[in-house]
């Protein structure tokens, strides 16, 4: 309701008083309330701006989750894969990721294959105690949020499970200083994912990240000169 009233004001003040939207600024206390506003300005086609931080759908853990998804959803997705594997450290370095991928070239498999054939042994390539302990975490993970999907378990329950599978949240805990904000923005996720479950329907994984996907293109286009400012308050002092 809050958000509706926003863009109206905002529609109302550029179309009835012909104020530009460049002089316009939504302000929230803290980074993860943008998502919203933006999701709401990117409906009704109004141009924006975020001042002095990231668009939602480009902050880093936003896309770290949604790449663990696209796993989720095909197993086939090598750059999903080697942007993940690593969240938290699990011992794979870029000459073992590279080793992975040729195997599964030659193999023919998928990555996520790949994986479950090195741990059970069925490959020339041996990783050590260490690699084989992550690459199974990270592929145990995997496949039961799969298994989430087949069982039709709502998809803000699949997002918040594979935040807690992946241990997600020990890698963020890595920085201190920005863990809060960054475990705001994926619960925000979450919550991005339940309200669109709601208005969707048939609310499918891969509808779920088609839809993110253009988001995250309409944020890299070439920013318009009149588009309302989007900030936290502590941006706006002085």
């Amino acid at each position: 309701a809050e958000t509706l009233f926003v863009v109206k004001q905002l529609y109302k003040l550029h179309t009835e008083k012909k104020i530009p939207l460049r002089d316009c600024v939504i302000f929230y206390r803290t980074n993860f309330q943008s998502r919203i506003f933006e999701d709401a300005l990117l409906k009704e086609r109004i141009p924006y701006r975020i001042i002095g931080g990231l668009s939602f759908y480009q902050r880093r853990e936003v896309k770290d989750i949604l790449a663990l998804l696209r796993m989720v959803l095909g197993g086939t997705d090598y750059l999903a894969f080697a942007r993940t594997i690593n969240l938290p450290k699990r011992g794979l370095g870029e000459a073992t990721l590279n080793k992975l991928r040729d195997v599964a070239a030659e193999k023919q498999w998928d990555i996520l294959t790949t994986c479950t054939q090195v741990i059970e042994g069925k490959t020339e390539f041996k990783p050590t105690p260490r690699q084989r302990d992550g690459l199974k975490a990270y592929s145990d993970a995997i496949c039961a949020l799969k298994e989430m999907i087949k069982a039709k378990i709502p998809l803000h329950e699949v997002i918040a499970s594979a935040i807690q599978r992946s241990a997600y949240l020990d890698y963020l805990k890595e920085d201190p200083e920005t863990y809060q904000e960054r475990k705001e923005n994926i619960e925000e996720l979450v919550s991005k994912a339940a309200e669109w479950e709601q208005e969707t329907d048939n609310p499918t994984l891969a509808a779920f990240l088609e839809e993110l996907t253009l988001k995250s293109s309409a944020d890299e286009k070439e920013e318009p000169i009149d588009s309302v400012r989007l900030m936290t308050i502590h941006n706006g002092k002085g």
